[in-house]
């Protein structure tokens, strides 16, 4: 088996599964929001999300996750027009990879896959908290000339301000902070 495809099983068995949960005692609670939910995936903490990516020749393979509060600004079942308005606005909006992110132009990468998972959109959410869980896929015609992947999310929902990312490519494996200044990834060079 080439290291290549040892990668590659490597990351799609991580996408696949969860990361431990890791509650961080020295969080702060928001005022008014003195809870800590430990989901299966890290700690539920509001304005943070989390990216798993996988670049490997043409495609971009990732889950995103984060609580729903940083998308619409609550996360609770919605309770009036304007909240249903806006889950739905969401769901359709996630109808494409591009919401949340974006590979640079000049890869002419196509969405091929998503799916996005919420209790939001199923109805089932419980003690007033929901997450999403979004995978998604690209393809890329031009993998030579990618160079960066712009979290799109951290620029079109005010709520969010940082996404860890574990980041897999054919030449390296690293874990990075993106934030709103500079929503961008920037990939090695090839």
């Amino acid at each position: 088996m080439s290291v290549l495809s040892h990668l590659s099983l490597r990351l799609s068995y991580a996408l696949l599964c969860t990361i431990p949960a890791v509650v961080l005692a020295s969080e702060t609670p928001r005022q008014g929001h003195a809870h800590n939910h430990a989901h299966s995936h890290g700690a539920h903490a509001h304005g943070k999300g989390e990216l798993e990516l996988l670049v490997d020749g043409q495609t971009v393979q990732g889950v995103f996750r984060t609580p729903m509060d940083s998308l619409l600004g609550f996360e609770h079942a919605p309770k009036t027009d304007a909240q249903r308005n806006a889950v739905d606005s969401l769901r359709k909006r996630l109808g494409n990879p591009a919401a949340i992110l974006s590979p640079n132009a000049e890869a002419q990468c196509t969405p091929t896959h998503q799916e996005a998972t919420s209790t939001l959109f199923t109805g089932a959410v419980r003690a007033g908290h929901s997450d999403l869980e979004y995978r998604f896929t690209f393809e890329c015609t031009q993998p030579g000339k990618l160079t960066a992947l712009e979290i799109v999310a951290l620029r079109d929902f005010k709520r969010l301000t940082e996404v860890r990312v574990q980041l897999v490519t054919t030449s390296a494996q690293k874990a990075l902070v993106v934030r709103k200044r500079d929503p961008r990834i920037v990939l090695s060079v090839r």
